[in-house]
Formats: C-alpha cells, structure tokens, sequence
C-alpha cells in the first residue's frame, strides 16, 4: 500500500511528489498524458514563465525539466498514460482503479490542474474546417511562424504572452480583444504596448473564410458598437482559455466542487476525508490560479499528511537538514 497517490504530473504534482519523498514516504504519481507538465509542456513548452521564485525567466519546458530532475532525486514512481477510473474507500485508505491497473494508498492528493484541457472555441458554424487551415489554440514552436502574419484573439495573460513569443519570432503580430483592457499582469501589458504588436481593440472575430490566396480572411466587429473592418493574415491563434474537463461525479468517493474547483481546508484537504487538492483544482477563498501557488500548498498537504499518518515525524523537515549524494538526497 502506498503512503500517497498524486493524481497528476504537471509542474505541481511533480513538485508534490518531490516534497513527499523529502518527507520519504512510499508515493506513486498518476498522470493521464503520456508526458508529464500538464499544460505547460504540451501547450506552451516555449513560453516564458515569471512567477516561479529563484528564475527570473525559464521556459516552460526547462521548467518541467527541472522538475523531473528534482523528482528523480527522491525515486518516486511515476506513471504516465494511466487514467485513474475511480477511487473506492477501503478500510485503510483508497483504491485507485486506473485503466493500468489497481493501487491501494493511505491517501490521495489531486494535482490535476484543469483536467483533460479543451480549448474555447469561436462560436463560427465553420470552426472544424477552419482548424486545419490554419486556426489554432496553441503555439509550440515560435519559429514556425517567422515571417508570417498572425491574429492572436484573447485579452488574458496567456494571449499576450503568445503575441509576445509570436512577435519575438519574427512573426508580423495583431492581438484582437473585446475590450479596451487586457486581463494580464501589468508588466506584460506594458510589453505589449511596447511592441510591434499591432492592437485591434476592442474588437470580435465574427467570421473568418480561407480567400484564393490560402490566406483568412478575418471579419472583426467593434464589441457593442458599429465599426466593421476585415483583416487577411496566415494564421488566427484563439486563446479564450480552455474548459476544464473534469467530472469526478462517477467516482465511488464524492468530492464536492464549486466552479470546477475541489473544496480544501486550510491544511489541502478535500470534504472526502484522505483526499486532499493543490494546484489549480482546489478551491478556496482568495485562491489566485499560479504555479507559484501551487508549489506552496504542497507542502502543506503533504505535511498535514505526515502528522495524520505518522505523528512522531509531524514536524517539518528542512532541506538545509538534508545531503545530496549521487543524485539522490539523503
């Protein structure tokens, strides 16, 4: 039986399973995709993240990279491709039915961020055509579109970090949003006002057509006014965000959610007790949805943890206590 099974391998689940194993308990890491991240690596493996304490830039693949590194030092299992079904209560814990198979564990923490991610979609009748001519979510690789004109639609921090990135690359930008405010930290609205970017605001896409050229052709209309006008670029890149995917109604355990996030108290745990949420699933009041956010609750669930299970080594270890030795912290 493990001490704990993590639902979850993006950036937060992989530093929970860090912390666990500083804290050596027997921990097994579940993740659904077949490569660890979440969002970040699959998604936005290029963009630049800031809020993570001691980088001041790193992009998101090295992140997780380094994340993975600092797992390996503790030797916690990892499984990939491995969907977890349900989670039954046993006498002494959980069994986690996966598509891979059954582990029975003390306690479970959920690190799974927004779930399977879907991303928002334009409300046009021709979206599905549209996206194999060149309408995307997302943007992997930056380089790929030197030289291109590209329509980033979206006022969140994530559409300006891709305009941003996109700009970088050479890439001749327009950002489209329907107000006049963007919904982005400050610093990086300043860049955006500082590019090259050109800013078409405040606007919405109300139809987009491929023209002779393989070029779109995107129709803009001014939010709640009159104004119309129409722009031709290589690319329409939609961050509106993504729909979480996540409904843990058909399990045997009953967590209680309110907007897609997992109730916790003030020590991680779910209204399941054992079950316990960090990262972007759990909810609670004030709760801001950052990385950075969810490497300070891990710690708090796996220690709470500890002193329920274990109450002699209730008190939380410091890392300055500890040596490194071959790549494995002793």
């Amino acid at each position: 039986m493990e001490d704990i099974i993590i639902i979850g391998a993006g950036p937060v689940g992989l530093f929970t399973g860090f912390y666990a194993g500083l804290r050596q308990l027997k921990t097994t890491i579940l993740e659904s995709l077949p490569i660890v991240g979440g969002q970040v690596a699959s998604l936005y493996p290029k963009k630049t993240i800031l809020d993570v304490a001691g980088f001041p830039a790193i992009q998101g693949q090295n992140l997780v990279t380094c994340l993975q590194d600092q797992l390996n030092q503790v030797g916690n299992h990892l499984m990939v491709d491995t969907k977890v079904i349900d989670i039954k209560k046993i006498d002494q814990g959980f069994e986690v039915i996966t598509n891979r198979g059954t582990w029975s564990t003390k306690r479970i923490i959920m690190a799974t961020g927004g779930g399977a991610f879907q991303p928002r979609k334009l409300p046009l009748d021709n979206v599905k055509e549209l996206e194999k001519q060149g309408l995307l979510y997302a943007v992997k690789d930056p380089e790929a579109f030197r030289r291109k004109r590209v329509l980033v639609a979206g006022g969140g921090d994530s559409a300006l970090d891709q305009a941003l990135l996109l700009e970088q690359a050479g890439a001749e930008v327009f950002l489209t949003h329907r107000r006049h405010q963007f919904r982005a930290l400050e610093q990086t609205v300043s860049k955006v006002e500082a590019s090259s970017v050109t800013q078409l605001i405040p606007y919405v896409i109300t139809g987009i057509v491929e023209n002779a050229e393989a070029a779109l052709e995107v129709q803009l209309q001014e939010f709640r006014g009159t104004k119309e006008r129409t722009i031709e670029v290589d690319n329409v890149l939609v961050s509106y965000g993504f729909q979480a995917d996540q409904d843990f109604t058909t399990w045997s355990v009953k967590l209680e959610q309110a907007r897609q996030h997992l109730l916790v108290n003030q020590q991680m745990m779910t209204t399941v007790p054992g079950i316990y949420a960090v990262g972007d699933i759990a909810g609670y009041l004030g709760k801001a949805d950052l990385i950075a956010t969810g490497f300070g609750e891990a710690p708090t669930a796996v220690n709470a943890i500890v002193a329920d299970l274990y109450p002699k080594q209730a008190v939380p270890i410091h890392s300055s206590n500890l040596t490194l030795n071959n790549g494995q912290i002793h």
